[in-house]
């Protein structure tokens, strides 16, 4: 809004760099309010599956590239795992590209400058798991809350993302969890079926 009255008050010669910043901030709250919108629905039942098929790997690298331009990526280094599986699967694009962007941006944010998150996924059990590793800990107590609606360590107003996590990944007929050791950090990993029913 201050950048829009800026525009509309006088015409700065950095009036290029403004639109972008206005345009990504506008993005940024529509993804928000899709986001709200996503989560109501899935409270109240309401939420609709529109399963397609997606490739595997092609997807985790559209969605690196999305979240490497991400603010949280900022001086953080956010990586692709050699070793991505490449498989077809049957789910919601957009409901996976919810969850999957919620691990890749608590990753990037929990993370101290110059720190590594790594994508990746593999077949597990006929299963696809996706995971989503950065060096940080989480105390034991943050642990035990972590999927609790509104809780964050992050301050007043945050605390959907790991909470929608699992209650959209529900819908997709997965699971989402979470391994964090002082020594290792911690691993976020979401399962799917390979064919959503």
């Amino acid at each position: 809004k201050g950048f829009a009255e800026l525009l509309r008050d006088y015409d700065p010669v950095d009036k290029e760099d403004i639109f972008a910043l206005i345009h990504a901030a506008s993005e940024r709250v529509i993804d928000e309010i899709q986001a709200q919108r996503t989560v109501a629905a899935a409270e109240s039942r309401e939420l609709r599956v529109h399963p397609e098929t997606i490739r595997s790997g092609e997807f985790l690298r559209q969605l690196v590239e999305i979240y490497r331009r991400h603010e949280a990526a900022e001086n953080r280094q956010l990586s692709l795992d050699p070793a991505v599986a490449e498989f077809a699967l049957v789910s919601d694009r957009t409901l996976l590209g919810r969850v999957l962007g919620n691990m890749i941006k608590n990753a990037l944010e929990a993370s101290r400058p110059g720190e590594t998150v790594t994508v990746g996924c593999r077949l597990v059990d006929d299963r696809i798991e996706f995971s989503v590793h950065n060096p940080a800990f989480i105390p034991r107590p943050a642990q035990l809350q972590i999927f609790q609606r509104s809780f964050s360590t992050k301050g007043c107003g945050r605390g959907l993302g790991t909470y929608s996590m699992r209650l959209l990944s529900g819908y997709l007929q997965g699971a989402v969890s979470f391994v964090s050791t002082e020594g290792e950090g911690t691993t976020f990993r979401a399962s799917y079926p390979l064919i959503l029913r």
